[in-house]
Parts: structure tokens; C-alpha cells; sequence
């Protein structure tokens, strides 16, 4: 289906002349597109607001009579019936829209609420790694300044392959590396030290859409979230924003090398 529904599509919609798989597709749509429930909804209530206008002005009989006699004998049949059929066939359209934007508002809510939970369960599982492996008892997989021999550490041990930025920003050196999981999905985990701070990039394998540079803060922790190619980074420090962001925007750069 388009980015949009058409208002011919929108007309068969309101009118009820849609297959049942044209209505599942509509649905669908709607779910997602607040631009398509809003027009769905004005056109229902525009299509109920002409048809009471039209029985507002329905001829009385006598007038319809008057009519007929004028018009060579021809009898003029009233409309009230017909036109009262329209306004609670309306009213019916409006109503089913209504139940549908609901339906649609409270899906999305339910969209937005997992998709949060799901942050949020990515972010403190991203600390908690974090935490641990700059811990006084962790042991890295590799200890090195060496870009050179960190990189080749992970060959066998993720199902993806990045670059390590040469040169890096101001007081930040590598430090080592070692290979996690993130959700249940191999994860690169890089650990650098930004002046008296640590930070950890976590790279692992992009799932669904690219998404652009996303920050948070959490604990005391600055967290940021990008992707790069096919690889997803997160990265996460107590170290300011800004030498954070120096980091992060050296990654990103040395993937298009």
C-alpha cells in the first residue's frame, strides 16, 4: 500500500463497499499512520454532516404534491425515507471510525509503551556490562592499545567485522576488548579510557530500521545509540557529553573507511 491512503480508498472505507481484506489493510494502515485516522475520521463526519443537512430539507408532502401537479401530472416521491437511511448509514461510518481511531490510539500506545521497555531493558543491560567489565576483578578477552591486534581478536568470535578509528580524539586511548552478548546476540565490546574515565562500545549486528544518533542519560551515565552500515554501536560512559560524542563520532566515521 502507498505511504497514504487515497480518498478514493478512504470513500470505499467510510462507505462500506471495501472487501474484508481491503478493510484488514486499512486497519493496518490506520495502526500506523495518524495522518490517514485523522482524514478518515473528517471525512465520516463531513459525509454525516451533509446527510443531516439533506434530511433537514426534506419537501413535505404537500409541497411534493404541489410539485407533481405542476410537473404535468408526474408524482415526485418524497425522500425522507431514503434520506433518512443516509443519515444512519452516516452515522454508522462515523461510529465505526471512531471505535477504529480508538483502536488505533490505544495500539499505538501499547507500541510505544513496549518499544520504551524495551529501551530501557537494552540500557541497563548495556550499564550492568559496562560496569562489570571495568570492575577491578574483570578480565578482558584483550588487553591492548593496538587497534591491530584488537580487531583480529573478534575474527571467529562475532559474525561481523568493523573498524577501529585511527587517530583518536584528545585523551582517549584503547584499552582492550571482549566479546558479550546483548539480548542474546554477539556483541563486540570495546573499552576505551577518556582521560581518568572508561567508556564501552558495544557492536553488534543492526535489526530492522537505521536509526539516527540517539542519546539518553541514565544513572550518571551518558548513553548514545547509532548505527553504522549494518552494525548497531552503543555507547555508554561517565565521562562528559562532549568527549563521549568525540568518541562515538570517531567510531562512526572510521566504518565509512
Amino acid at each position: 500500500m502507498s505511504e497514504h491512503l487515497d480518498a478514493s480508498f478512504l470513500n470505499a472505507l467510510i462507505s462500506g463497499e471495501l472487501s474484508n481484506e481491503g478493510r484488514e489493510l486499512a486497519q493496518k494502515h490506520l495502526a500506523e499512520c495518524s495522518s490517514c485516522t485523522a482524514g478518515a475520521f473528517s471525512s465520516a463526519m463531513l459525509r454525516l454532516s451533509t446527510a443531516k443537512a439533506g434530511a433537514r430539507y426534506v419537501p413535505s408532502p404537500q409541497f411534493a404534491d404541489k410539485i407533481a401537479r405542476q410537473s404535468r401530472g408526474m408524482r415526485v416521491v418524497p425522500a425522507g425515507s431514503s434520506r433518512t437511511t443516509m443519515v444512519a448509514w452516516a452515522t454508522a461510518a462515523v461510529l465505526a471510525i471512531a471505535v477504529l481511531t480508538s483502536v488505533t490510539m490505544l495500539e499505538r500506545a501499547r507500541k510505544n509503551e513496549v518499544a520504551a521497555v524495551a529501551k530501557a531493558a537494552v540500557a541497563n543491560e548495556i550499564l550492568d556490562q559496562h560496569v562489570a567489565a571495568i570492575s577491578p576483578d574483570s578480565t578482558l578477552g584483550v588487553i591492548s592499545t593496538d587497534r591491530h591486534t584488537v580487531k583480529p581478536w573478534f575474527q571467529g568470535r562475532v559474525p561481523f567485522s568493523f573498524n577501529l578509528p585511527e587517530p583518536l580524539p584528545g585523551g582517549t586511548s584503547l584499552e582492550g576488548a571482549d566479546m558479550t552478548y546483548l539480548h542474546g546476540r554477539p556483541t563486540a565490546q570495546l573499552i576505551y579510557r577518556v582521560g581518568k574515565h572508561r567508556a564501552s562500545l558495544f557492536v553488534t549486528l543492526r535489526e530492522g530500521a537505521a536509526e539516527p544518533l540517539l542519546t539518553s542519560e541514565q544513572a550518571g551515565f551518558h548513553l548514545r545509540s547509532f548505527s553504522a552500515g549494518p552494525l548497531q554501536v552503543q555507547a555508554v560512559s561517565d565521562v562528559n557529553a562532549v568527549e563521549l560524542d568525540a568518541l562515538v563520532k570517531a567510531f562512526k566515521d572510521a566504518q565509512s573507511n
